[in-house]
């Protein structure tokens, strides 16, 4: 069975390549920043890898132990309880149990209070504004819940239960805070940044290919690869500095990338930032 990613390769694969930039941990990362979560933030600039060492913590077992099946589960949970997901769905898509699914659901709440915080807020918040009248009712979340980082905000449409109820989703409301900000607002700013150095330096055969979720290809010369990663490695090592710059926001975050280089784009090698960071000398 073919991939149509065989089939999306380079303008001419013996000169240039396909580089993707993929900012890592995103959604974590957001969920830090917006939450303000102490410990996750700490785990996260200290660049451990925060799916092994919870597992680890909350399966009991060394972190060199930890099997990839493991840590999968560990971090489906964790990125089912950003979206809101519930403790059955989340023991689904873990292909768990119920039971070991909750304990791990009251164990990272227990551990990251602030997002647990976080959490409750938003269930207060829907439980004041009771049940909407109709669908054109919108709630609009304050200071501290919907992107209030940028200044954007957001208007949560009620949703409609199988027998008509209408109702102000609790995951919805979870979620577009933290997408809001890392999706929305963070990898535009990223990678209009990366644009914008490749048009000062005239880099013509630079060309943004695409971009999804949290990743951007490009199409690179060969003799330009360097250059390029130049550019990327000196935006991250900039990021902090020039967001509070535009957007009187400290970011506590110290946000990461990885790279992948190939012909096309379902043969791509990955490297990590240290490498790329060894390769340019920093």
């Amino acid at each position: 069975m073919f991939n149509i990613k065989d089939f999306l390769v380079t303008d001419n694969p013996d000169t240039h390549f396909y580089v993707t930039v993929d900012m890592s941990q995103l959604e974590i990362c957001g969920l830090a920043e917006v939450t303000k979560d102490k410990v996750l933030t700490k785990e996260l600039n200290s660049g451990v890898d925060i799916h092994t060492r919870n597992a680890s913590e909350w399966l009991g077992i060394p972190e060199k132990d930890v099997t990839e099946e493991q840590r999968k589960a560990i971090k489906s949970i964790s990125f089912g309880l950003i979206y809101g997901a519930s403790v059955s769905t989340l023991a689904d898509n873990a292909k768990i149990l119920e039971s070991l699914a909750r304990d791990i659901v009251n164990r990272f709440y227990k551990k990251y209070r602030k997002v647990y915080e976080f959490h409750e807020h938003l269930k207060e918040i829907k439980a004041s504004h009771g049940i909407p009248s109709s669908k054109e009712n919108t709630l609009k979340l304050g200071p501290g819940f919907i992107n209030t980082i940028t200044g954007r905000t957001y208007s949560i449409s009620p949703s409609e239960s199988e027998s008509g109820q209408l109702y102000w989703p609790l995951t919805a409301m979870k979620n577009y805070p933290i997408q809001g900000f890392s999706t929305g607002d963070l990898v535009p700013y990223v990678f209009n940044l990366i644009s914008f150095f490749i048009e000062a330096e005239s880099y013509t055969s630079i060309e943004m290919v695409s971009t999804v979720h949290d990743d951007c290809t490009y199409q690179v010369s060969n003799e330009l690869i360097m250059e390029f990663l130049c550019i990327v490695e000196f935006v991250f090592q900039n990021l902090n500095t020039w967001f509070e710059k535009h957007f009187d926001y400290k970011l506590q975050v110290v946000y990461n990338y990885d790279v992948k280089i190939g012909t096309s784009l379902n043969n791509q090698d990955k490297f990590k930032r240290s490498e790329i960071r060894d390769l340019l000398g920093v």
